[in-house]
């Protein structure tokens, strides 16, 4: 320590400096998390591949909240990949069953934690009804997932979901051999579609 004409101690500039720096580093590691923004404008980011499928089926898996920007990025991101079909018509198919067919269990799981009527929920179902159409997508979603189960529980819960209506009704508008596999859960299913008509 330096002291100043008058017998004070005075601050010298790499004691200054060790103070500022001692304040920056005082922030929490969930607090950087939090902060943390995906940069939307990477186009690359919002192509399929698994690489891409992977990283967004990881920010919805370990968010420990549904609102943050990490997960919401990932869902945009998605989003873009199911909407990029033109060119590549199988994504949507691609995007079910590659990652070991993490993706649809993920994403159904990550929904049930988004609070009715969020931004989020909106941002699921929208990946979730790309992802419902095609034909071979169908019965992984509606069966192996609980994806009819699921949904028409969520539709009690929010009957105004226009979206996880249109969702049930792409799940079962098949094939033959499909809706016969689904006789199991039709009852839940008509039971569920009914309650949402009355209370509309």
């Amino acid at each position: 320590m330096v002291k100043g004409p008058e017998g004070r101690p005075r601050i010298r500039n790499n004691d200054n400096a060790k103070v500022k720096k001692k304040v920056t580093n005082t922030s929490t590691s969930q607090d950087a998390e939090n902060d943390v923004e995906e940069d939307p404008k990477n186009i690359s980011d919002h192509i399929f591949s698994d690489e891409n499928l992977m990283t967004c089926i990881d920010s919805l898996s370990t968010c420990k909240e549904t609102f943050l920007s990490k997960p919401t990025n990932a869902l945009r991101k998605l989003f873009a990949m199911s909407e990029n079909t033109s060119s590549q018509p199988e994504y949507r198919t691609q995007m079910v069953s590659s990652c070991s067919g993490r993706l649809v269990p993920v994403l159904i799981e990550y929904l049930r934690r988004c609070k009715k009527g969020s931004s989020e929920q909106y941002l699921s179902l929208l990946v979730l009804n790309n992802l419902s159409i095609p034909v071979e997508n169908k019965k992984f979603i509606a069966l192996e997932c609980n994806g009819i189960k699921i949904l028409s529980k969520l539709i009690c819960e929010d009957p105004s979901s226009h979206l996880i209506c249109i969702i049930l009704v792409n799940l079962s508008f098949a094939d033959s051999d499909l809706r016969r596999d689904i006789t199991d859960h039709k009852l839940q299913l008509v039971s569920a579609l009914a309650y949402t008509l009355k209370v509309r």
